[in-house]
């Protein structure tokens, strides 16, 4: 993420204390801390993808055929680009 480990552990703290994490010690080795999203954070995470998913399928619902197709065009564009992006 490019943060310091300072500021990393000063963003950890505040996530837990707002209930978003929960850090535990691994099992494996005591000394590796692990980060996990508490129900709380998952839910509204849930949420937010569900509200976008919505917004988006109804401004879809809108478009005509036509519009349709230059959206799937579009997004074929952006497919082939973020593929040669990963190579």
């Amino acid at each position: 993420m490019g943060a310091s480990l300072s500021n990393m552990t000063g963003l950890l703290s505040r996530l837990e204390q707002a209930n978003f994490i929960k850090r535990t010690h691994s099992e494996q080795d005591r000394r590796t801390i692990v980060v996990e999203l508490t129900e709380d954070a998952k839910g509204i995470f849930r949420s937010l993808y569900k509200k976008g998913h919505e917004k988006l399928k109804r401004a879809l619902q809108e478009l005509n055929e036509q519009e349709k197709n230059k959206v799937n065009e579009g997004l074929t564009i952006l497919e082939k680009a973020l593929k040669a992006d990963d190579e």
